[in-house]
């Protein structure tokens, strides 16, 4: 087999390398199990290595992939599945082989669990793996005590200490977590952190006291959740090793450290590293607190607007000149057709609403009603026509097959969103120029919750709003961060001067605040 590219950002590396993959799957037996073993850790090797000079190009930005950025991610996820697919075959000829090299053996074995991982990371939808593949990985090295020997492995350039078992259990926690609920720069930091968690990931017997995940190793399955009931062979996988781990991060944090400090994970935006702490800590709880029942809905279509900047233009009425939000009447002659097309039928995206809970709501989207969304994504619609704007955030995401609907989970953030203006300070005596916000109103009649919805570039300008309150006006500043999204920040705010004309109501503390007395923006959607 010739020398095998690495340099998978072009099209001709590309090619190259899975000429030299399908020509060992072709074969791959045939010259021994020894000398196939070799050639399909070179092969490995090359992969990893070309991958990690692509990785960062692809996930440590923020702008949204195109045609080709999917193209290349697509091939990176069936060369990961095709030498996971030839390491579980190899491994098993291995085993049947009595004069096989049991070292060798056990890489192959690291190896299949390895790229078993990598294909889940880069797959392009969801679908259901084979987890019969890792079991039996598992298995044999446990009938031979060799699940917790150590071995040195190299990923990402970096050589590891790990085992059998560690690589199992990482390979089955990105399974879990690959449901839709991270991104793919959060599930690459969370498998950067697994790396550094090895030695907390082994199983028990039994289950213990706290927390734990279960997985079945008779059954084609994942993790889960509880004890199992019928006796079969199971090992547990306790969380609260993990949890402290996740701890350790965030103290590193604290102290200006990012985790890790080497590689693709440590360019990564800070707000990667909150958002995955966050989920992590949901997942790592005792499970006693149950989800919220969900109802089925399915049948309803609704308008949904993506973003901040559609929200406020399709949803609220609200255009864009010279850089600043204003009012505007679509059907207004003095829109030209052009201007006028944007905002046709055929402009408009539909969800369907499948179901919904207390706190969240399910949607499909099909076709080109999905593009644009993303896990973090601000979203906007009305139930009703005429009616208060709802607001969520996408929280799962799961692509569907060949011609199924995607699958998108979102959190309600307020059923009742209110445009107001607001007037910059240093703005406010010269030119009057204002921009429409979002407020989003707490739940509680001291409007400490109250929030604005804001770009996270007008978060960062810390500055000074003017705004109406009944019959007077008010300046305020946006003080801290109270949520986040995908290029939006919902942000609390305080009064720094009330005129005494602005009435007010005392919170029960002592202190008062203003009544806000929002004035809506004059008109619906454009078009309805």
């Amino acid at each position: 087999m010739h020398a095998i590219s690495r340099h998978f950002h072009r099209p001709d590396g590309r090619a190259d390398f899975e000429r030299a993959r399908r020509e060992l799957n072709g074969a791959l037996l045939a010259p021994g199990v020894g000398s196939a073993a070799a050639r399909l850790l070179d092969l490995a090797t090359a992969l990893d290595t070309g991958v990690a000079r692509s990785k960062r190009e692809l996930l440590a930005t923020s702008l949204a992939w195109n045609e080709e950025n999917q193209a290349t991610t697509a091939w990176i996820y069936r060369q990961h599945g095709g030498l996971a697919e030839m390491g579980a075959r190899l491994s098993e000829a291995m085993r049947a082989d009595a004069h096989a090299d049991a070292a060798l053996g056990e890489r192959i074995a690291a190896l299949t669990l390895h790229h078993w991982a990598e294909a889940l990371k880069w797959a392009p939808m969801r679908q259901r793996p084979d987890y019969t593949v890792v079991h039996d990985v598992l298995s044999h090295a446990m009938t031979r005590g060799r699940q917790r020997a150590i071995l040195n492995w190299v990923a990402d350039g970096r050589g590891r200490a790990t085992t059998l078992e560690a690589l199992y259990f990482r390979a089955l926690l990105l399974d879990r977590f690959a449901t839709g609920s991270l991104t793919r720069t959060q599930l690459e930091l969370l498998d950067a952190w697994l790396w550094d968690w090895c030695g907390a990931l082994h199983g028990e017997a039994q289950a213990g006291e706290g927390a734990a995940l279960r997985v079945d190793l008779d059954q084609d399955a994942g993790l889960r959740e509880g004890a199992r009931a019928d006796g079969g062979a199971s090992l547990y996988l306790p969380l609260a090793p993990l949890e402290r781990r996740r701890r350790e991060v965030i103290e590193s944090l604290h102290q200006g450290r990012v985790v890790p400090q080497h590689g693709c994970a440590s360019d990564f935006r800070i707000e990667e590293h909150v958002a995955l702490l966050d989920q992590l800590q949901r997942a790592f709880r005792d499970k006693s607190e149950q989800r919220a029942a969900r109802r089925h809905v399915a049948g309803t279509r609704l308008e949904v607007w993506v973003g901040l900047h559609e929200i406020l233009v399709r949803g609220v009425g609200v255009g864009v000149e010279t850089g600043r939000l204003r009012a505007v009447n679509v059907s207004s002659k003095s829109i030209d057709e052009q201007a006028r097309a944007r905002f046709g039928e055929s402009t408009r995206r539909y969800l369907w609403l499948t179901d919904a809970s207390a706190t969240g709501l399910g949607f499909q989207a099909m076709g080109a009603d999905a593009d644009g969304i993303e896990i973090g994504e601000l979203l906007g619609w009305r139930t009703i026509a005429g009616g208060p704007l709802v607001l969520g955030t996408v929280m799962r995401l799961m692509p569907g097959t060949a011609g199924a609907p995607m699958v998108i989970g979102v959190r309600v953030l307020t059923e009742a969103a209110q445009p107001l203006a607001l007037t910059q300070a240093s703005d406010y005596d010269a030119s009057q120029a204002s921009g429409t916000y979002l407020f989003v109103p707490g739940n509680d009649s001291s409007g400490s919750g109250d929030s604005f919805l804001l770009p996270e570039s007008t978060f960062e300008m810390q500055s000074s709003y003017h705004a109406r309150a009944g019959d007077g006006d008010y300046t305020l500043r946006f003080n801290r961060e109270r949520t986040r999204g995908r290029g939006w920040i919902a942000a609390g705010f305080e009064i720094l001067n009330e005129r005494a004309d602005v009435p007010a109501i005392d919170a029960g503390d002592g202190s008062r605040f203003p009544v806000l007395q929002l004035d809506l923006i004059e008109g619906n959607a454009p078009g309805r």
